[in-house]
């Protein structure tokens, strides 16, 4: 088995590049990374991530095309 948690400084540079700019990160088998200015944030984040993964998951069990929302609108 893999672990993949952030257990060492090289993989939290890892995770750090990975983020870069972003707010969020997934992480194979273990759920997110959120970051964010302040608390408040920072778990709006969190929340949002997992309704809209919850959403994402539901739609795609309904079957069909999914349309995805331009990432240049996205921002």
């Amino acid at each position: 088995m893999t672990n993949n948690l952030v257990t060492d400084s090289a993989r939290g540079k890892a995770l750090v590049e990975t983020l870069g700019d972003r707010p969020v990160a997934l992480l194979r088998g273990h759920g997110n990374v959120v970051v964010g200015p302040d608390l408040r944030r920072t778990v709006s984040r969190a929340i949002y991530t997992e309704v809209n993964a919850r959403m994402l998951l539901q739609a795609v069990m309904l079957g069909g095309p999914i349309t995805f929302i331009d990432p240049r609108k996205a921002s």
